[in-house]
């Protein structure tokens, strides 16, 4: 049975992440009174072929200030596992209404490396396929582990694929979390997940490789891909807080973009007092600084004509 279609609009309130000079620039080409919309592309096992990634890649120009002066708004394009239920919410409320979100879902069902394996053989190119058709300005690859899980040649290859078939920039979760990581200057990371062993064996790699000493891993130990949205804030703060607590860690990392951590950033950091970063507020990072930077281009580039 087809999907429904399923159309969302609203936002939260959110504070920008642009000052000064950036900020003014925002409201000259971007309307504060219009509304976030998600409007899924759904892809499944129906329609994903069976084929490697770059056999039916074609490329797209860049996008242009142009296009986006037309617009009005940057598009946010989102390469989403089908299970994931949370990232599109903590994405919309992270960028307010500077932006639209446009989802195209891979199928998986299961947080194992097998069906993660699946998920970037059999689906994702469809997935990138059905993104490019939406024009996306930057395009989030939104899934932790399967982003850690043939390791940064390999994402950083999947990531410059997936720039040449949209024509924009492209968002690694994992790399987004590294740089987040970096940024903080932590040396000691604590990392708590929902994952089993074989996950976070990957996750533990990704992080660890940057020169950072991992001290602390914990799972919840959950495979079913939907069931890691679950846990609530509450449950997160608490196994957090203990975590930080028994390793003396300076920094907490708490992995995963299917995951309700985002909601236990700010009583984590009280209660263990140390930074927190999650997948997705690592992802809002680096959405806001390339909308940003979108946003400068396309000034630059209509006031230079």
């Amino acid at each position: 049975m087809l999907p429904s279609l399923v159309l969302f609009t609203g936002h939260a309130a959110v504070t920008s992440a642009f000052s000064g000079f950036r900020q003014e620039l925002l409201a000259t080409i971007i309307p504060r009174d219009l509304t976030p919309t998600i409007l899924p592309i759904v892809g499944g096992p129906s329609s994903a072929p069976e084929h490697s990634i770059r056999s039916d890649a074609r490329r797209r120009p860049a996008r242009t200030g142009e296009e986006l002066m037309t617009s009005h708004r940057v598009r946010i394009g989102l390469l989403v596992p089908s299970s994931n239920t949370i990232m599109e919410q903590d994405i919309i409320r992270g960028v307010g209404p500077q932006a639209t979100l446009h989802t195209a879902r891979m199928h998986m069902t299961e947080a194992t490396r097998a069906a993660e394996n699946a998920m970037l053989d059999r689906y994702l190119p469809q997935a990138i396929a059905d993104i490019a058709s939406a024009r996306p300005h930057i395009t989030i690859f939104g899934c932790t582990s399967a982003s850690a899980l043939r390791g940064e040649e390999y994402d950083k290859e999947l990531c410059s694929l997936i720039s040449e078939q949209t024509g924009g920039v492209t968002i690694s979760t994992i790399a987004a979390v590294n740089d987040a990581i970096a940024a903080s200057a932590a040396s000691r990371v604590a990392i708590l997940t929902p994952y089993g062993e074989e996950l976070n064996v990957k996750i533990r790699e990704s992080i660890a490789a940057t020169g950072v000493e991992v001290i602390a891993i914990e799972g919840m130990g959950i495979t079913e891909n939907f069931d890691c949205s679950v846990p609530a804030p509450e449950e997160i703060t608490e196994r957090g807080a203990e975590l930080v607590d028994r390793s003396s860690a300076d920094l907490l990392f708490i992995s995963c973009t299917n995951f309700q951590a985002l909601d236990a950033v700010a009583s984590i950091e009280r209660t263990a007092g140390v930074p927190v970063i999650t997948s997705n507020s690592a992802v809002l990072r680096a959405v806001n600084e390339a909308i940003n930077n979108v946003a400068a281009a396309a000034l630059h580039e209509s006031t230079t004509k």
